[in-house]
């Protein structure tokens, strides 16, 4: 706090040795975009797609699996492929 202020101090860095976290705001990331419109030609997003999506617009993530994307999806209800009703 004293170094780099506030902002650093609430903030999460990478760490030596220690994969990307997943913090809310991927979460948030990952809603925004599960929310578009799917890439042309497709009438859904997929897992594997809004992977793809979101490691081209992260800051943080060079690489994440699809299995973090349906996990994050699940938590959140945000399932691509389930329909209302279960």
């Amino acid at each position: 706090f004293v170094e780099e202020g506030l902002e650093a101090a609430l903030t999460e860095k990478d760490r030596p040795g220690r994969p990307n976290v997943w913090l809310q705001r991927d979460d948030a990331q990952l809603t925004q975009i599960a929310c578009t419109t799917p890439p042309g030609g497709r009438a859904k997003w997929t897992v594997r797609l809004l992977r793809d999506r979101f490691v081209e617009l992260s800051e943080t993530h060079d690489t994440i699996s699809h299995e973090r994307i349906r996990q994050s999806l699940k938590k959140t209800a945000l399932n691509p492929g389930r329909t209302n009703g279960g």
